[in-house]
């Protein structure tokens, strides 16, 4: 699928392509039916793209590309690691909730809810944005900014699940969290790099 202007038709599939796959999933989601929602024939789907699995495969990577540049500006941007960590953090979150209905349907994909066939996909995609943060905290460890001992695809996976739980439960931290932190998620962001980065124990 290209990435040049998308006619009219090619937005209306992919509009419509993303409605269906968030409230019905992969394989709740025909072809047809993306077709009538959309004002478009089958055949005009399959003009555009050759699967449902390249539709599926399109509507996700839209929305990871700019997880993709978020993670570009992070490996190679000026400031602490600290500094581009938080940015990433806040950045992904703002992108998350710009397109919740993919996020949401990523996760759900990814949890035992998800179609073996979406799962599969949805795992292809992920591992290349997640092998990139792995690839940034890497570096940052040969640079001398992490511990020798620490793991990379750990921290990585702390630092995708920080995500997750503030685009899922944000509202609920209002229950429990200071008002500086739960009504501010780039400072929450930021503490929460800290505490990584930084260990909770020892003498202040």
């Amino acid at each position: 699928m290209h990435t040049q202007q998308l006619s009219h038709g090619e937005q209306a599939i992919l509009k419509a392509s993303e409605c269906l796959f968030a409230e019905k999933g992969y394989d709740g989601a025909s072809i047809g039916a993306i077709a009538k929602l959309a004002g478009v024939s089958k055949a005009n789907i399959y003009h555009h793209f050759a699967s449902k699995d390249e539709l599926y495969s399109e509507i996700l990577k839209r929305a990871l590309s700019v997880t993709g540049d978020n993670l570009q500006t992070a490996s190679h941007g000026k400031g602490s690691l600290h500094s581009r960590l938080t940015r990433f953090l806040s950045d992904q979150l703002a992108v998350m909730d710009k397109h919740d209905a993919v996020y949401n349907l990523l996760l759900r994909e990814l949890s035992e809810l998800g179609s073996p066939r979406g799962r599969k996909i949805a795992e292809e995609l992920i591992k290349t944005y997640f092998e990139g943060l792995v690839d940034l905290l890497l570096q940052a460890q040969k640079a001398g900014y992490l511990k020798r001992h620490t793991n990379p695809q750990v921290a990585a996976s702390q630092i995708t699940a920080m995500n997750i739980f503030l685009f899922q439960y944000r509202s609920m931290l209002a229950g429990f969290v200071d008002p500086d932190l739960s009504e501010n998620p780039g400072n929450f962001c930021a503490t929460s790099v800290r505490n990584l980065l930084d260990g909770i124990t020892g003498k202040n």
